[in-house]
């Protein structure tokens, strides 16, 4: 029978993000000072959302350490294509409007993050799932809460 030793560590990396998506969290709040009551809603709750995760993870992090491995493998050109991806998406939703830009950006991030073997029931299962959340997501924004989403050219 083989023991293995576990070396108990704290996640020093998740910690950093965590103390930076607090700290974060405190600047969106002090941001949404000059904002109206109803204008500052939005902002403030992901602003305590961010907060309050970061906090509870960073709690667990100094009282729970456990075994922690980094693992780094994987393409270093489908990170990059996928950060660039993003960057397109913000720079192209004044452009193209909120609804042509994500689902182009969806597509793209599909294509560039998927390690799997390409199936047509995959596919199908992925694009509805993503429909899904883009209008859901759209409809949570533009019909409940008032928000104006850039309409661009397209639409």
């Amino acid at each position: 029978m083989s023991t293995q030793n576990h070396v108990y560590a704290r996640d020093v990396y998740g910690l950093g993000f965590c103390v930076f998506f607090l700290l974060l969290g405190c600047t969106i709040w002090w941001a949404s000072m000059d904002y109206s009551e109803l204008g500052a809603v939005f902002p403030r709750t992901i602003a305590t959302l961010l907060m309050l995760i970061s906090a509870i993870y960073i709690v667990r992090v100094l009282v729970w350490p456990k075994a922690t491995e980094y693992e780094f493998d994987g393409s270093n050109i489908r990170r990059i294509l996928l950060f660039l991806t993003l960057v397109a998406w913000a720079f192209s939703l004044e452009v193209l409007g909120f609804l042509t830009t994500s689902i182009v950006g969806f597509i793209l991030i599909l294509l560039i993050a998927n390690y799997d073997a390409w199936t047509l029931k995959r596919a199908a299962g992925l694009v509805l799932s993503g429909l899904s959340v883009l209008i859901g997501l759209y409809v949570i924004f533009k019909v409940v809460l008032h928000v104006p989403l850039p309409a661009g050219m397209l639409m």
